[in-house]
């Protein structure tokens, strides 16, 4: 009889099954979305938001065709082209067909990468399982829809999360190396979506909470950070057509107006009890932090979120007189994030939690969707984008 043993005890095989499905949870996540955006796409035949699509379908094709940016043979100044530059190779193909649905694949596995940062960020901030939950809520939004328009959001938002999880590393723990990242990961933010410029603010303000007593630490990326703005200034254009913003009349009552609008449409997409979860969680990391990534990562996340809700109430009551939830749905992990911050820590004053979800449900039970529906043909919202595709 044999003293050694033949069978693998169960608790090791079960260790070593759990080990590989934490490590292809993440790639089958993100094929799982490549494939349900796909067929999603299916059913949008054709170009829809017409400006907008149309633009970039144009600066792609002229980028395949060795011209650069350019529309009709001319130069066009274009200060966001990363999305173009990413669609260009679907262009190659024979067709306007072809091409067509190229671009769209491209962009539902572009979008879909997302997934990767997020859960990078998240793993820094909770357990790997809360994390995986964050990535899953990346590519679970409403506004994964976008990916079948020819637009920037589908190259814009996995570099929005990779732009704030190298901002706040670097704001919580600087280096040469993330000195020189910052400003890299911020250039390449506002190239791909101009929006993105709010994102060196955020930044500034997570050092500001962060940098006590170490403040020659920062001197590098602010500084080449400060030089870039410099050089924007003094670039005439440097903005392109979103220079026009600056000559919109805009009217407080009107901006306040859109402000609150557009913050009513984040608990649709985000969840009832996840927006209260995630408010405390980014009170408990700026106020008592578990460490300073925590506190990092919150001050980038209300400025950032801030800013975008700016945006979106001045370009809503200048220009567009519509919801802009396309603006705020980058921040989506941001939010999942801080609610499961909340949860490490136990979930602390469940009353409140309660009472601020109560208070919400009964705001948003006085609005109503069809009423925000634009009756302009230019209308981007994803709701119903996503009523039209779906068959």
């Amino acid at each position: 009889m044999s003293a050694v043993p033949t069978t693998a005890a169960p608790a090791a095989v079960r260790d070593s099954l759990l080990a590989s499905a934490r490590r292809l949870a993440l790639p089958f996540l993100f094929a799982g979305s490549c494939v349900f955006q796909f067929l999603q796409a299916q059913a949008h035949a054709s170009p829809t938001v017409f400006n907008d699509e149309l633009l970039y379908a144009k600066l792609a094709q002229a980028i395949a065709a060795g011209h650069g940016l350019a529309i009709r043979g001319e130069h066009y100044a274009f200060p966001a082209p990363v999305a173009p530059l990413l669609q260009a190779p679907a262009w190659l193909f024979g067709s306007m067909t072809e091409g067509y649905a190229a671009t769209k694949i491209a962009n539902a596995v572009v979008m879909s990468a997302a997934v990767f940062p997020a859960y990078w960020l998240a793993s820094r901030h909770v357990r790997r399982s809360f994390a995986l939950v964050v990535a899953a809520a990346t590519v679970a939004t409403p506004a994964m829809v976008y990916h079948a328009y020819l637009m920037s959001e589908a190259a814009a938002y996995p570099v929005f999360v990779l732009a704030v999880a190298v901002l706040v590393r670097g704001a919580a723990a600087p280096s040469r190396r993330l000195g020189l990242a910052v400003p890299a990961v911020s250039v390449l933010a506002v190239a791909t979506r101009v929006q993105f410029i709010v994102l060196p603010i955020a930044y500034a303000a997570a050092v500001a909470m962060c940098g006590r007593h170490r403040w020659r630490s920062y001197a590098l990326p602010i500084g080449l950070l400060a030089g870039i703005a410099g050089v924007m200034l003094l670039v005439p254009n440097a903005l392109g057509q979103y220079g026009d913003a600056t000559e919109y009349h805009y009217g407080i009552g009107a901006v306040a107006h859109w402000a609150v609008t557009n913050a009513s449409l984040l608990p649709f997409s985000l969840g009832l009890a996840v927006v209260p979860g995630a408010l405390l969680g980014l009170a408990y990391a700026l106020v008592r932090p578990h460490s300073v990534d925590d506190r990092a990562f919150a001050a980038v996340t209300v400025v950032a979120t801030v800013l975008f809700l700016g945006q979106a109430a001045l370009i809503s009551a200048g220009e567009a007189h519509r919801p802009l939830e396309r603006y705020l749905f980058y921040v989506t992990p941001l939010v999942f994030l801080a609610f499961f911050l909340y949860v490490e820590r136990g979930a602390p004053r469940r009353v409140l939690h309660l009472g601020l979800a109560g208070v919400i449900a009964i705001l948003l039970s006085q609005v109503s969707l069809p009423g925000l529906r634009s009756r302009s043909p230019r209308s981007r919202s994803p709701y119903r984008f996503a009523a039209r595709v779906r068959p």
